[in-house]
């Protein structure tokens, strides 16, 4: 009968470094929800309308629609939860849409109303689908990232 070995020193190797991984996990995590809400942050600002200032006819109302642009924020809750929000107090009439009544006189407009819904521009779906997309990229070059150093 043959004579057969096996070399089991390589285990103890992979033992080693996933225990490594395991370590570093919140790190890694960290890493990986910042990259996810980058996505999301920069296709919703990229989605969000802006507009010309608009001033009444009579001149006493303005619009500045950079400011629903500029209310985009990203906060942390904690290592693998990043709540993106817009505090533009009508953000979600322009992301849903929003009824109206036709006929009524906007003064910043200076004209009256004609449609009786105004269709959403659905910025949170664009930027859930593009960080969707993204997402898998995000994590294997986060984790990639990572393993480089187990070679040295």
């Amino acid at each position: 009968m043959a004579k057969i070995t096996f070399d089991l020193s390589g285990f103890k190797e992979l033992e080693r470094r996933t225990d490594v991984l395991k370590k570093n996990q919140k790190e890694l995590s960290t890493k990986i929800t910042d990259g996810l809400s980058q996505i999301y942050l920069a296709t919703a600002i990229a989605a969000t309308p802006v507009g010309e200032i608009q001033i009444s006819p009579d001149g006493k109302h303005r619009s500045m629609s950079e400011h629903m642009r500029r209310s985009w924020e990203a906060e942390r809750l904690n290592r693998n939860t990043v709540k993106v929000t817009n505090s533009a107090s009508y953000a979600s009439y322009v992301n849903d849409g929003h009824r109206q009544t036709p006929g009524r006189f906007v003064p910043v407009l200076g004209k009256r109303l004609t449609k009786s819904f105004v269709k959403g521009l659905h910025m949170q779906e664009k930027a859930e689908a593009a960080t969707r997309k993204a997402s898998q990229n995000i994590m294997k070059n986060a984790l990639d990232q990572f393993l480089e150093g187990w070679d040295k």
